[in-house]
């Protein structure tokens, strides 16, 4: 399976991250930014992280932009932040960011 890591990092923690994963899974990594729907195409998998920051994930716009041609993908996402992982915290952010 042909997979993208793609990351929106502020701080370098989150390019830092996606960069683990990217090297566990064998995986091609980009940031965000130089990323577009035809790369997107390229792609069986695309794993995108970035900061939570008042429950919402910066970048993520990337994702939901694109949906029509990465429905039939998988597509992960993770984010990263210094949020205490209560379940109520975690469930306003998939409402917030994975509808």
């Amino acid at each position: 399976m042909k997979t993208l890591v793609v990351y929106r990092s502020v701080t370098g923690f989150t390019r830092q991250i996606a960069q683990w994963i990217a090297s566990d899974l064998h995986a091609d990594v980009a940031a965000a930014d130089a990323v577009g729907p035809a790369r997107l195409q390229d792609y069986d998998c695309v794993v995108f992280g970035g900061r939570l920051h008042a429950v919402g994930i910066d970048g993520l716009s990337l994702i939901k932009r694109n949906w029509a041609q990465l429905k039939n993908k998988r597509v992960l996402v993770f984010a990263t932040g210094a949020s205490p992982a209560r379940s109520e915290m975690l469930e306003e952010v998939k409402k917030k960011n994975l509808t």
